[in-house]
């Protein structure tokens, strides 16, 4: 679908449109039916209603790279999400930039924006400022139609790149509704040939899912601080009917990725249909639930 909606002439034709009929069109295109935007049945519809009818003003401080880590802070203590090396609305010059290698370089309200500086020898100022310069700070909200990055102010911050030198992390994904977490996507060697995605739910169980890539053949161990990472999940989600929190597991503990509101934009297909459904239900219940405890 991106390849198809990424051709010139229909990204100009898109841009007439607004992001409400957007993503009607996006949604119809990758699930082959009309949604129930009103009364959502599925995950994907949940999803869909989001991204048009509510308009929750936390959705842009959580999505933000550099504020949600105060957030995250606040709720679950130091040490979970990583440093900040350097924050401001463009690049210093290039005389301060000495940060320790490996560091990463990122836009804080953008997708696939960021650039990697694993060695010395990737220093490179001029190939590293001419990539940045074509970070469109509204390509991800023109593609996936998420009105929250529009309302996040951009910066580029600085990042060192955690794990082990040369490692590409394991990303788990844990999927929290109202702070239980229904759901857990771990994804190993992400971008690379061998990139696989297997799917659990709390206890480690494997769930009957089916995604653009492949699983793996053997199924990945249970990670060292599960526990510990449900609770960071669960604490960060727990006054959201839906969010989407990405943990990595190192050695001394988890550490944070992000928080997502509309994982792939709403638009993944997901197999088989049941379990869309069955999320769908599980995020019903989440409101219910937040709903009840409001006063």
């Amino acid at each position: 679908m991106a390849d198809f909606f990424g051709k010139p002439v229909l990204r100009k034709a898109l841009h007439l449109l607004s992001g409400k009929h957007r993503s009607w069109l996006k949604f119809i295109y990758s699930h082959r039916y009309l949604p129930h935007t009103r009364t959502p049945r599925t995950y994907s519809e949940h999803l869909h209603r989001r991204k048009i009818y509510d308009h929750d003003p936390r959705y842009a401080l959580f999505a933000d790279k550099v504020a949600v880590k105060e957030i995250v802070t606040q709720r679950c203590g130091p040490g979970i999400a990583t440093p900040n090396l350097f924050v401001g609305e463009t690049l210093p010059p290039r005389d301060q930039r000495n940060w320790p290698v490996p560091f990463v370089i990122k836009s804080n309200n953008g997708c696939k924006t960021n650039y990697f500086v694993r060695a010395e020898t990737d220093k490179d100022w001029d190939r590293i400022e001419s990539e940045m310069a074509g970070w469109d700070q509204t390509a991800h909200f023109d593609y996936s139609c998420e009105y929250w990055y529009r309302e996040i102010p951009s910066k580029i911050l600085v990042e060192p790149i955690i794990g082990e030198p040369g490692a590409i992390l394991i990303d788990y994904r844990f999927y929290v509704f109202a702070g239980e977490v229904a759901q857990i996507w771990v994804v190993s060697d992400k971008l690379t040939p061998r990139h696989r995605v297997d799917f659990f739910n709390a206890a480690w169980e494997p769930v009957p899912f089916n995604y653009a890539y492949p699983k793996s053949a053997v199924p990945p161990p249970r990670p060292k601080h599960l526990h510990e990472m449900l609770r960071i999940a669960a604490t960060l989600g727990k006054d959201i009917d839906f969010v989407r929190v990405d943990l990595y597991d190192l050695p001394s503990g988890p550490a944070f990725g992000e928080m997502t509101f509309a994982p792939y934009g709403g638009f993944l297909k997901i197999s088989p249909p049941s379990v869309d459904y069955t999320l769908g239900q599980t995020w019903q219940r989440a409101k219910d639930r937040l709903r009840a405890c409001t006063p």
